[in-house]
């Protein structure tokens, strides 16, 4: 129980990023970027700005809702399969947020803030994972991966909202 109490903790982390930054998320799917044999094309520096600053968001309202799963947990308002299901359809929305990310390569000025933000996202959906595995099984050994990767998500996810911040686009 201490150890879900730490997690929920952690969850203030990343709710004080305003999701206002970009105006939360733009609903931007891989079928809205136009693409030359089958691959997209290559965005401006403004462009991939605004793309990766769309990806955090989506970050956000994911991490924000996996925290409320688990508030919920905790408080005992929602049982461990309803946890587990929830959780699992967090986590493939970050797979979704994952692939996008895979298949828009940044131009040179961001590749910083991509890859730390690559790495937020695949620490999250690593922390999803263990978390559905906890609310399956009960077992803390779950747990226990979980923080690590939930605070390894946090890390990368503030150097990569700092990086995209501080930068500024060329074009």
């Amino acid at each position: 129980m201490l150890a879900m109490l730490c997690l929920v903790s952690t969850s203030g982390a990343v709710n004080n990023a305003t999701a206002s930054e970009n105006g939360g998320a733009s609903g931007l799917a891989p079928a809205s970027l136009p693409a030359t044999n089958g691959e997209p094309a290559p965005m401006n520096e403004s462009s991939y700005r605004n793309f990766l600053s769309t990806v955090q968001s989506m970050y956000r309202e994911d991490f924000n809702y996996s925290g409320g799963v688990l508030e919920d947990y905790v408080n005992k308002t929602i049982s461990e399969k309803d946890a587990m299901v929830a959780t699992t359809s967090i986590f493939i929305l970050t797979s979704h947020s994952v692939a996008l990310l895979e298949t828009n390569k940044p131009p040179a000025a961001y590749a910083s803030a991509y890859n730390n933000t690559f790495q937020a996202l695949i620490n999250l959906r690593a922390f999803l994972w263990n978390m559905s595995k906890f609310y399956e099984t009960s077992k803390n050994a779950y747990l226990v991966q979980a923080r690590k990767n939930l605070n390894d998500s946090v890390s990368y996810y503030k150097i990569g909202q700092g990086e995209l911040t501080s930068s500024q686009p060329n074009s």
